[in-house]
């Protein structure tokens, strides 16, 4: 009789855990999220569980403390008695995890370097994405472009996985990855956008597309070979009427040509003062790719990249390269379309298609041609 009720404890023993592999398999990946928080102090806060070391030995539980770097470790004081440890890890009991008055699901690492903070928030993929898609893209938008906004925002934390390996952690929380804002900006429209996609990604040959979005293509996307020089199957040139008078479509700027002879200067590019400067080369979908200057010492060519750096360095003149430039007396004027890299889906676009009763599938589709929608977890 002891023999059986063994065996049918194994039996179902074996079977939890094949139920617990098939839940795992399905559940969304955690992801570490690297915050731009002040490196030097912070202030935790919330029904907390505090972990200290990196074996995560059980602390106490705490309403509220204090975290500061000294060097390679930090000195956390809770109420007047203060303690030193090389890392915390912080989880909330119920709620949420508040640092400095920012709220965050899952939980966060941090430990000291160089006498900085490096701060971690460990969360589940899908709640990440509930604090990007708002960042990204905004809940004033129509339900169909967010849908597509979560499904492009998904696919690209996870092709982009490990992009911040070295520092202790896969994303950034800004424009260098994706803006990520926590729990304080999510809303309900944006998170019902996560939520009804959920699992969903782009694929193409099997493998996550590079999913770049831009704010406004200003009519025309551009391909990623001309942006960037690689040949991308479905980040292909190709006409946006949807985008057309919204949003960022057009733009105008202007800069005296004294101010353009000191600001090229300062990025190491100089020729006396400038006199004229004109579109000296454009690429296929009409962006303009070499600027020519004329000075002093002459004419020179320079990288549209170079250009933008110098002109955007103190504030933002030059919102895309899609512009022409007009030389009036000692001004430079800039009429632009558009605002970003242009290359893959068109947020603004997305805005003008849904309006008009597109599906955030047949958005997805318009801006990434040839790709497959995959659910995959």
């Amino acid at each position: 009789m002891l023999g059986v009720l063994r065996e049918k404890f194994r039996l179902l023993m074996g079977l939890t855990i094949v139920l617990l592999f098939i839940w795992e398999a399905n559940a969304a990946p955690e992801i570490r999220i690297g915050l731009s928080l002040d490196g030097k102090r912070q202030e935790f806060s919330g029904n907390l569980i505090l972990f200290v070391g990196k074996k995560l030995n059980f602390k106490g539980f705490y309403s509220s403390f204090t975290v500061s770097a000294v060097g390679e470790n930090l000195k956390v004081t809770i109420g007047k008695k203060s303690f030193f440890t090389p890392r915390i890890t912080v989880v909330a009991k119920s709620g949420f995890v508040g640092i400095s008055g920012k709220k965050y699901r899952g939980k966060i690492e941090c430990w000291a370097k160089g006498g900085r903070l490096v701060l971690v928030n460990v969360v589940d993929l899908e709640d990440y994405l509930k604090g990007v898609v708002p960042k990204e893209m905004g809940p004033n938008f129509p339900e169909e472009a967010l849908k597509a906004q979560a499904v492009i925002a998904r696919t690209y934390a996870l092709k982009h996985l490990k992009r911040h390996s070295r520092e202790g952690y896969d994303l950034c929380d800004t424009q260098h990855c994706q803006v990520y804002g926590g729990v304080n900006v999510e809303n309900p429209k944006t998170t019902r956008a996560v939520t009804e996609t959920y699992g969903i990604v782009l694929m193409y040959k099997g493998e996550l597309v590079n999913a770049f979005y831009t704010a406004s293509c200003g009519g025309r996307t551009a391909s990623s070979k001309e942006a960037w020089g690689r040949r991308i199957p479905y980040l292909v040139s190709h006409a946006d009427p949807f985008c057309k008078s919204i949003g960022d479509f057009s733009w105008k700027a202007s800069v005296s040509l004294r101010t353009l002879t000191y600001l090229l200067r300062e990025v190491g590019v100089s020729c006396g003062n400038i006199k004229k400067v004109y579109v000296y080369k454009k690429t296929g979908s009409g962006r303009v790719s070499r600027v020519a200057i004329v000075g002093n010492c002459g004419r020179k060519i320079l990288k549209v990249s170079t250009f933008k750096y110098a002109l955007n360095r103190d504030k933002l003149r030059l919102k895309s390269t899609l512009f022409r430039i007009k030389v009036n007396g000692s001004k430079v004027y800039f009429y632009g379309k558009g605002f970003g890299h242009g290359v893959g889906l068109c947020q603004w676009g997305a805005y003008g298609m849904a309006k008009q009763g597109y599906t955030w599938r047949q958005i997805l589709k318009f801006y990434y041609p040839g790709v497959l929608l995959r659910k995959i977890y």
